[in-house]
């Protein structure tokens, strides 16, 4: 209880996503600074006037400047002071400045799933050509189990029994037992009447 207190965990799933690029994270991050700002233009707020004034509203164009600055977006003309007269028009120039934001970050996630997409059909392709058990493995999402041996003992006769540690050895006497041994002695099941007229020539069905 000590350790899962004082070290800090994190459990990972097999097909867990690889990290986002930085140009897309870079749009989330924008996204979530305007969107603070854009919610001081709430309903409620523009109703009681109490939308940012001073050096908040300063602070907040700096903050929209920036991000139109990073992410290379055309320059939008903000009041210098927010009143009744102007509050309505800059509320939709900074949700048009969000959707513009939105939309240049599903076209970033469009262009990683395309180059994702090609990267995965090029390495089917080439593990076709040099792995075809890689590229099994991959398409089904399963990966190979295997047991291995490093000892076998195997029976000589009634009294002696011989001890194996060579590898190939082992995987020789290993293939012998399965395609000899293994096999069931039991003869395959007779079909009953039903299968054998199934199976039986039909008059309407010309054999050439």
């Amino acid at each position: 209880m000590i350790s899962s207190k004082s070290i800090p965990i994190r459990w990972l799933s097999t097909d867990q996503r690889e990290p986002k690029p930085k140009e897309l994270v870079t749009y989330y991050n924008q996204m979530k600074k305007l969107n603070k700002i854009v919610l001081k233009f709430r309903a409620t707020r523009i109703k009681s006037k109490t939308w940012p004034f001073g050096s908040e509203w300063t602070d907040d164009c700096n903050t929209i400047h920036s991000i139109i600055h990073d992410t290379k977006l055309p320059d939008i003309n903000l009041p210098q002071h927010l009143d009744s007269s102007n509050i309505i028009p800059t509320k939709r120039l900074l949700l048009q400045l969000y959707h513009n934001l939105k939309a240049l970050a599903r076209i970033e996630e469009e262009n990683i799933t395309q180059q994702n997409i090609k990267y995965h059909i090029n390495q089917r392709c080439l593990q076709y050509e040099t792995a075809p058990g890689k590229m099994i493995q991959s398409a089904l999402r399963r990966s190979r189990k295997t047991i291995v041996l490093n000892r076998l003992l195997i029976n000589i006769d009634n009294n002696h029994q011989l001890l194996i540690s060579d590898p190939t050895l082992i995987k020789q006497h290993v293939n012998n037992h399965f395609q000899n041994f293994a096999v069931p002695f039991t003869p395959a099941a007779s079909l009953s009447d039903r299968w054998i007229t199934q199976f039986a020539p039909k008059d309407d069905i010309d054999c050439n």
